[in-house]
């Protein structure tokens, strides 16, 4: 059974209850991919120059699995424990109740006030738009013509 070229993933062999398969690579260095499975699919290194090496490899993607359900069993018991202290937080009043309402009907007064200013109408007087450098200096010579 060749492997070569073969990119399709293969089963090879079991071990332990897991299918061990192995693909050529995309990139043609010889040395095919490998992996385990069982529910997923976990990659291991093929060693063409040592049996030994491969199965090594296998083994260590196996004992991974252990560590990785351990971890991942502590993270369980760790969001089940804050589940627990946020549901106990849900049930407790907010401990700054009061001081939120007073502010909050300070805002209100505040809201009310500044929108009667927006209303109320302001007359300001409109002043000329300057003039701009030039116009001021033609109207200064025309002004100093006349008088001459």
């Amino acid at each position: 059974m060749s492997w070569r070229g073969d990119k399709t993933l293969t089963v090879r062999a079991h071990h332990k209850g897991f299918e061990i398969l192995s693909r050529a690579r995309a990139f043609e260095d010889g040395v095919p991919d490998l992996f385990v499975r069982g529910k997923e699919t976990y990659k291991a290194n093929l060693n063409p120059d040592s049996p030994a090496g491969t199965i090594s490899s296998v083994e260590h993607a196996l004992r991974s699995l252990d560590r990785r359900l351990e971890e991942e069993q502590r993270e369980i018991e760790r969001q089940q424990k804050a589940l627990v202290e946020y549901k106990a937080q849900l049930d407790r009043p907010f401990e700054h109740e009061a001081r939120l309402k007073e502010l909050l009907a300070k805002q209100a007064q505040l809201n009310a006030a500044l929108d009667l200013d927006k209303h109320a109408t302001q007359t300001v007087a409109e002043e000329p738009a300057p003039a701009s450098f030039a116009a001021k200096v033609m109207n200064e010579e025309r002004g100093a013509a006349i008088h001459a």
